[in-house]
């Protein structure tokens, strides 16, 4: 997977949950399939 792509995903996944402290400090989810 491209970097950009990995990157983008997780900035996404991060500004999605950024206002929710509960799930600030869980794990990362898979947001690719190898």
């Amino acid at each position: 997977m491209p970097d950009a792509t990995l990157n983008a995903s997780y900035q996404a996944y991060r500004s999605y949950h950024l206002s929710r402290a509960d799930e600030a400090f869980m794990p990362h989810p898979p947001v690719y399939v190898d």
